[in-house]
């Protein structure tokens, strides 16, 4: 290995400032066959990367590297080394060179040499001149030299779509500016009926050089490079340029770059550091509601390639680009037989390149349709292509353009999109003949991984997704698929069966039983049929019923409904909601059923309900989608506003506002689950949520299909009486038919989803009881269920409503809509209790282990998480008795080995209680809130001197947050000390409380210098409402108490502050643990203390906080692994400290930043504090133990764990003093 190294710093050392020849230089291509070789030139690669012509990727896959004549020795003795294959590709580069640079200068552009950048700018002048109708010369952008970015606008149409032609990123690719500036002379020129339509049926933006100072050195005679790649501004005395093809905003810096800066892959220092990429970017924004393709040049290899580079995961519309470029490479075979490959950028190359153009139009800018052409050749001349071959790659780059953007493009564009076979479509229905739907159970994490991938790739359209093992997953499979799924199913031994043969079948018989003249429940009606039956019942019931429009749609119909009313009294309200994914027409059918019956039932039961109540009734909120299910596609969901170029509607119970795309939905636009561009996006969503908080109404229910599932948000998983109402729903469901239907929170049955109906209503509007009910059948008919059976299940249905409303009705009539909080208030006077719950500890070994599992648990009754699961991390989980079954089957799935921690909560929780409440404060117990405060008082009593007592914020329910100041000279640099910001961690107010004790009474010389060299701000309690709460009702409370939600309380407080908040490590749940708040310093806990923390911070140097447990000590940053602001410094400190800490009872602290250390987690007290103000000495303390008692450390250990402390801050302090501090430190910024 170190002869290479020693090969290229030799070659490296040859470039000097006069005209680089190279004159005896050979390229060789070698191949790598075994892991070992490709690993030695990769390693060389990344120090030498400027010689390497054809980079290392791939066992067997040719290098191409560059060596001169006096290093030749040396090579040859190095691959007998290495034992690899080498081939002499290009005997004397300079030859080749000679040849591709003109001999003689030309009189008029031509395509038979290659053209300096006057003569191509020249060019582009004349064209315009011609023609002034048509071509406009357009500058988008400069360069660091000074030079213009120089290009042509070809406008055809106004309003035609828009192409933009990359060249000449990369200065030595000659080919690929001659190649742009070819296909621009055969637009204006050509008569060829093929080129003409597509010429014509485009503007065209065509830029043939995008770097013009290093295309000009690649020319120059006297002191320039032909084999130049880069920019040219300088980065150092001896280093210039930076590769413009790594400088975009789009993953910038992420993979295959270099920070040397003499390097071809140096990206520069920033994203858009260099002029060009920035102008150029800024120019392409301002045209890009004008283009929806762009097509890059570069060379060489003979590849078509699709982004992007950074990954080799497919981009959302793959499939589609693929097809086309299949068509592209067809075409660039059939005149001069040039071999291309076609591919995703990053799986051709393995190394992954980031920071492209063409990934930032793709990922930023959003286009649909993005390629790469690598041009000539595949290795006989490389960078170096005669000029003789510019016309024959003109030519057959111009044939696949054209074969990929006449007709059939734009066709299999608009029908790929759709998820639809280019030969099913039919200008009227869409047809599904012989596709199939297929029900899989996975029964191992592998199975369910694989179907999972299949999801994001959208090579088929779920109708149940994967969400668990041994749940049944149901996929459409189109017939020029099966091929394919077969081979999945038998590669991964699936289990599957087949449930629908032929889905256009079904779709027959939805459809010709959909023609009624009159209003009925023998078939499904028509949107129109719909809204004149509301009409008519108004007329018909003039004082009970009333039309109401909620709002309108994208395509200007009316969301009708109607509200009930059968008096004029008050009445408690229910709120019905239909039809808001298209294909569902079971939903709008049996939401009429339930108006009817209500109308015009005489059953005593039925009367009591409709009459006790008011209606709002909506059988269909997504009328655009459910006309088009109609006339266009019986399987569509979707709204119909456009959501780009190509794909149009967004899934309207995504896009509600909150959580919104958090999770289970896509950013591909064509995609079922695209959640819209933004919350309330959607006119129907935002018309209709405006509707819905303007009415009372105290049950929410919203109907779809399909899977017989009675659901509910599973922010009310805790909710008193709400499994009872279920069972009981239950019951009733299975008494007309003997139906069987599931229950549960949404999550149980459905993949985590973000934007819910349901979930904006209970969370955000506060209604107590909301249900998402999923309607007939669980697999037979699917979203296709026959008509037949919507009497059946309205009928069933009917019964549910009764059973609900008559379990509610008295309690919601007697508390006028205020039964919820009373309930609420019954659970508030409960102590709850954690009898047999165990804490288990396990490590999952990958990220996608540790994901995987994270998503099983989160948001599951009987589950939370002690240490949050992350790669080959210890995670802790504390589980309910009623979920260790399925536990222990999921860790035997997974084969994730585990030990009992805690075998019951309970018994640790009564151990660390207080026997009896104390009056006297010692460090013998834990102590309520009020035995604390009073400590404090009667300390600035017994040192009036020294001690004064502070109040440095208030709380939600109207407590002090109480401290101390503790001063024994005047000018004393000031140190914070922190406690009780999460309130089960009683050991740190403990702790912060012994401390100060310490510095007030003890004896010791060292804590008596301590003591009295420093001012020191100490607040025991930073979360007073959530201590209080942990001693009279939930002894593992962490969060404050603000409420949320109609069933959420509190927010992290260490992850409500302002620096960094909310960018990683926090929830937007707000009954998460994690829950940020909805802004930062939202918490009045939060704001009022930063505002005291702000008024002193010029006298801090120091800032030390206490949490449990884990025995950490943590500096900042939570956002970042970077090392920032004085690591070294706080890293060796901590050492140090550490040390000191275990020399009494041997305890072990781990030292290091926070994200790197434990996890990312943004938001937190210590951080505002070290980025706001710069404070040095920033440190956290995650208290004992490692996990053996957890929250719950018995109050035994508070003197030893105090001890242990006051050792650490002696030394802690000794340390600073030694390095200079207290001293301000710059704050440094993570990229």
């Amino acid at each position: 290995m170190w002869r290479i190294i020693v090969l290229w710093t030799v070659i490296v050392s040859l470039v000097t400032s006069d005209m680089v020849s190279y004159e005896g230089y050979k390229v060789f291509s070698l191949y790598p066959s075994i892991n070992r070789q490709l690993k030695v030139l990769q390693l060389s690669m990344q120090q030498f990367n400027n010689w390497f012509w054809k980079q290392p990727s791939k066992i067997d896959e040719e290098v191409q590297i560059l060596v001169p004549p006096n290093q030749l020795q040396s090579f040859y003795e190095i691959v007998d080394i290495m034992r690899i294959t080498v081939k002499i590709k290009i005997d004397n580069v300079q030859k080749l060179i000679n040849n591709t640079i003109p001999q003689n200068q030309s009189q008029g552009f031509d395509f038979q040499s290659y053209h300096t950048l006057e003569e191509i700018y020249e060019y582009l002048e004349e064209l315009a001149k011609k023609y002034p109708n048509k071509v406009q010369v357009v500058v988008g952008g400069k360069t660091y030299e000074g030079r213009q970015i120089k290009g042509v606008k070809i406008t055809n149409r106004e309003n035609s779509p828009g192409i933009f032609i990359e060249g000449g990123i990369h200065a030595r690719e000659w080919i690929s500016p001659a190649t742009a500036m070819y296909i621009l002379h055969q637009l204006l020129f050509s008569n060829d009926t093929n080129v003409r339509y597509v010429a014509d049926n485009h503007n065209w933006f065509i830029f043939p050089i995008f770097n013009p100072d290093g295309y000009a050195f690649t020319f120059n005679k006297t002191h320039g490079d032909r084999l130049w790649s880069k920019s040219r501004k300088p980065y150092s005395p001896y280093c210039i340029g930076a590769n413009l093809n790594r400088n975009w905003d789009f993953r910038w810096n992420s993979s295959d770059v270099s920070k040397n800066s003499c390097s071809d892959t140096y990206p520069g220092n920033k994203a858009f550091s260099e002029i060009e990429t920035k102008t150029m970017s800024e120019y392409i924004k301002s045209v890009n509601d004008q283009l929806y393709a762009y097509i890059a040049f570069h060379s060489y290899g003979q590849l078509l390639m699709i982004p992007y580079g950074y990954t080799n995961a497919h981009i959302f519309n793959y499939d589609h680009l693929h097809n086309i470029s299949l068509k592209g490479i067809k075409a660039l075979r059939q005149k001069y037989n040039t071999v291309y490959r076609t591919g995703n950028i990053g799986e051709l190359f393995s190394n992954l390149p980031s920071g492209l153009s063409v990934d930032y139009m793709a990922g930023v800018l959003n286009k649909s349709v993005v390629y790469l052409y690598k041009l000539r050749d595949k290795n006989e001349y490389g960078f170096l292509l005669p000029p003789e071959y510019i016309i024959p790659t003109g030519e057959e780059t111009l044939d696949s353009l054209v074969a990929m953007y006449i007709v059939i493009m734009w066709k299999i564009i608009a029908l790929c999109t759709m998820g639809i076979a280019a030969d099913n479509v039919i200008n009227d229905m869409t047809s599904y003949e012989n596709y199939k739907v297929f029900r899989i159970r996975p029964d191992k994490y592998l199975q369910l991984e694989v179907l999972q991938a299949l999801k994001n790739s959208n090579e088929f359209r779920y109708w149940q997704e994967p969400i668990g093992l041994g749940k049944e997953v149901h996929i459409l499979v189109p017939p020029h698929k099966l091929t394919h799924f077969y081979e999945i199913m038998n590669d991964y031994n699936m289990f599957h069966i087949l449930q629908i043969r032929n889905v256009q079948e079904l779709i027959n018989n939805t459809m010709s039983q959909s023609q009624s003249q009159n209003f009925d429940f023998n078939s499904y009606h028509t949107l129109e049929k719909i809204y004149d039956n509301l009409d008519e019942l108004a007329k018909r019931y003039p004082g009970q019923v009333q039309v109401i429009v909620g709002g309108r749609s994208y395509e200007g119909r009316e969301i009708k409904g109607v509200k009930v009313s059968m008096s004029n009294k008050t009445r408690p309200g229910i709120f019905i909601e239909g039809g808001i994914h298209a294909r569902e027409w079971i939903s709008p059918a049996t939401v009429m059923y339930i108006l009817h019956q209500l109308l015009f039932s005489n059953d005593t039961n039925v009367r009591y309900v409709a009459d006790n109540h008011n209606w709002f009734i909506f059988p269909i909120f997504n009328p655009d989608g459910y006309v088009y299910s109609f006339t266009k596609d019986r399987l569509w969901t979707k709204n119909r506003q456009p959501s780009s170029s190509f794909c149009t509607g967004s899934n309207l119970n995504r896009n509600w506002k909150f959580q919104w795309s958090t999770a289970g939905v896509s950013n591909d636009p064509c995609s079922e689950v695209y959640p819209g561009g933004r919350p309330f996006s959607e006119p129907e969503t935002s018309y209709m949520s405006h509707y819905i908080r303007s009415n009372h109404f105290y049950a929410y229910i919203s109907f779809h299909s399909y899977g017989q599932q009675l659901l509910y948000p599973c922010s009310y998983l805790n909710v008193p009486h709400y499994y009872q109402i279920n069972s009981i729903a239950i019951e009733a469901l299975k008494k007309e038919y003997n139906t069987q239907y599931e229950t549960g929170c949404i999550t149980k049955f459905q993949l985590l989803s973000g934007g819910l109906s349901t979930d904006y209503v209970a969370n955000v509007v506060g209604i107590p009881f909301v249900y998402l009910y999923k309607l007939h059948d669980k697999n037979e008919y699917g979203f296709l269920l026959p008509s037949k059976q919507i009497i059946p299940t309205g009928k069933e249905t009917f019964d549910f409503f009764i059973a609900i409303c008559n379990e509610t009705l008295e309690l919601i009539i007697m508390w006028k809509l205020l039964v919820f909080c009373t309930i609420v208030g019954f659970v508030a006077a409960e102590q709850a209790t954690f009898n047999n719950y165990k804490v288990i500890r396990f490590n999952a070994t990958t990220r996608r282990q540790a994901k995987l599992f994270y998503e099983l648990t989160k948001n599951h009754d009987g589950f939370s998480y002690w240490i949050a699961p992350f790669a080959n991390k210890q995670a802790e989980l504390m589980v309910a008795p009623h979920k260790l079954p399925e536990f222990y089957e999921t860790m035997k799935q997974m084969q994730i080995p585990y030990t009992v921690f805690i075998e019951n909560v309970q018994a640790l929780i009564n151990r660390a209680a207080p026997a009896r409440a104390s009056s006297t404060f010692d460090f013998k117990n834990y102590h309520t809130l009020d035995v604390i405060n009073k400590n404090l008082d009667d300390l600035a009593k017994q040192y009036p001197k020294i001690v004064q007592t502070v109040v440095g914020g208030q709380t939600y329910e109207g407590r002090q947050i109480k401290g101390v100041k503790v001063s024994f000279k005047a000018n004393n640099p000031g140190v914070f000390i922190e406690g009780g910001i999460h309130a089960r961690e009683w050991i740190s107010v403990a702790t912060v409380m012994y401390i100060l004790h310490e510095l007030l009474k003890s004896d010791n010389s060292e804590i008596r210098a301590l003591a009295e060299s420093h001012d020191w701000y100490i607040f025991p309690s930073f979360n007073p409402d959530g201590y209080v709460y942990t001693h009279t009702k939930n002894r593992l409370w962490r969060k404050t108490r603000k409420q949320y939600s109609s069933f959420c309380y509190g927010s992290d407080p260490n992850r409500n502050w302002g620096y960094k908040w909310n960018t990683g490590g926090s929830s937007n749940s707000a009954c998460s643990e994690t829950y940020a708040g909805n802004a930062p310093f939202s918490e009045i806990e939060t704001k009022t203390m930063s505002k005291y923390i702000d008024s002193i911070s010029g006298k801090l140097y120091a800032y030390i906080a206490f949490h449990s447990y884990s025995q950490l000590l943590l500096f900042p940053y939570g956002h970042t692994t970077a090392h920032l602001d004085n690591y070294n410094d706080l890293y060796d400190i901590g050492v140090k400290t550490a040390t000191a800490l275990e020399k009494k009872y041997g305890t072990h602290y781990t030292v290091g930043n926070v994200a790197e250390t434990i996890y990312v987690a943004s938001g937190g007290s210590m951080d505002w504090v070290k980025g706001t103000y710069g404070t040095p000495i920033t440190y956290t303390y995650e208290l004992r133990d490692t996990g053996r008692y957890g929250f719950l450390l018995p109050a035994d250990q508070i003197i030893p764990t105090g001890e242990e402390i006051m050792d650490s801050l002696v030394t802690m302090f000794k340390e600073a003093k030694a390095r200079g501090y207290p001293k301000k430190t710059r704050k440094i910024e993570a990229n």
